[in-house]
């Protein structure tokens, strides 16, 4: 036990305090990891639980290297949650496919970039729950397979953006979606929603939110929501005036990301509460991003210690 002026505490409920403090501000955990060694010990997965490797945060080739250096057992039985901007830079993207590699327990995956054949096959050996990604030219050629590939096969949350390419216009080989045995959250970009939105959205029953995202002006978002020839109550278009890093992270950490903001609005119009024709929902996140956020980034490593704490901002 740890005694201060006569207080003790028990290591049970010093863990407790310790770690309920490092879910709620996340960018104090590498203040904390210095306190003594069996806190490092408690709170250190925690620091990874979240891998937020983006082109947004300072020097994230270096934050990219800290990760990837880790045991491969430690990183698989931590990290949970991770969202990737891939560049093109080959060393880089062997690093990403390197740490990919190294975190097969996550949960929750979004890559922002060009999406290759040898990540899709890193993919297919996780379990993932969430997913989201830029649906890249090959995808529907790929092992001739699509949507009806394995890694889908536990997916709830889908997030497809940008339609890749004009050879992937072949409206059959999109109906693999229809097939996906879990999936119950569906979000789209407007160009692959304009096209594949008629003929399958009414062929999933299993889906509860169809979400078209925007990031357009309030004007051209509201012009697209009124064009949509569909009367399905499931469909919210919605424009996302957050940054896309900030509300993936904002879901993560127990926010209330753009899926909780989709459902919130799907259940007042089920109330009446908002008329049953209105698809469109403009609106910002109850909650800004968690205080004190982390970023690996951010930070660098001292030898014996761990992360240096003067180079991670709150």
């Amino acid at each position: 036990m740890t005694t201060w002026s006569g207080f003790s505490f028990p290591h049970d409920l010093e863990r407790e305090i310790f770690e309920m403090t490092s879910l709620l501000y996340p960018g104090f955990i590498p203040t904390l990891l210095r306190v003594c060694h069996r806190v490092r010990v408690w709170l250190e997965p925690l620091l990874y639980r979240v891998l937020v490797l983006s082109d947004s945060r300072r020097d994230p080739e270096h934050g990219l290297r800290i990760v990837a250096s880790k045991p491969t057992a430690f990183l698989q039985k931590t990290v949970r949650h991770v969202l990737l901007k891939v560049r093109q830079a080959p060393e880089q993207r062997k690093l990403y496919a390197s740490l990919l590699a190294k975190c097969s327990g996550t949960i929750s995956l979004s890559i922002d970039g060009e999406v290759d054949r040898g990540f899709l096959r890193l993919l297919g050996k996780m379990r993932l729950q969430r997913l989201g990604f830029t649906v890249p030219p090959f995808f529907m050629k790929w092992n001739r397979a699509g949507f009806a590939h394995p890694l889908f096969v536990s997916v709830t949350h889908l997030d497809l953006y940008s339609l890749g390419h004009s050879d992937d216009h072949d409206i059959q080989k999109w109906h693999g979606i229809t097939t996906l045995p879990v999936l119950s959250h569906l979000a789209l970009s407007p160009s692959i929603a304009t096209y594949i939105l008629p003929s399958i959205v009414t062929q999933c029953p299993r889906l509860r939110a169809i979400v078209v995202t925007t990031h357009r002006s309030r004007s051209a978002d509201l012009a697209f929501a009124n064009s949509l020839a569909l009367a399905d109550e499931r469909i919210v278009v919605m424009a996302i005036r957050m940054g896309y890093d900030d509300d993936w992270e904002l879901g993560v950490r127990g926010g209330d990301d753009f899926w909780a903001r989709a459902e919130a609005f799907l259940a007042r119009k089920r109330a009446g509460k908002v008329e049953s024709s209105c698809y469109f929902l403009d609106e910002t996140p109850a909650r800004t991003p968690p205080e004190g956020r982390f970023s690996f980034g951010n930070i660098t490593e001292v030898p014996g210690i761990g992360p240096d704490i003067s180079h991670f901002t709150c």
